[in-house]
């Protein structure tokens, strides 16, 4: 429930396992988190070695004017 958090923190993903891989170009749950960020405005740490990335710029660069990100 990011809604609630009251300090605004960055969010790390991929620190486990790759967040693009094969299937997400099917199920899209990466993209669907990072509306979620986005929407209530955390910051983002993304870690992958994929050029899938480049399908969620729009996302990426909306979130970084409001909070930062990096890739």
């Amino acid at each position: 429930m990011l809604w609630r958090k009251r300090h605004k923190c960055t969010i790390m993903i991929g620190s486990l396992s790759d967040p693009n891989l094969h299937i997400e170009a099917k199920i899209q749950s990466t993209r669907k988190c990072l509306k979620l960020i986005e929407r209530y405005r955390f910051g983002l740490a993304i870690l992958t070695k994929s050029d899938r990335i480049l399908r969620e710029l729009d996302l990426l660069r909306k979130i970084n004017e409001n909070a930062k990100c990096v890739v």
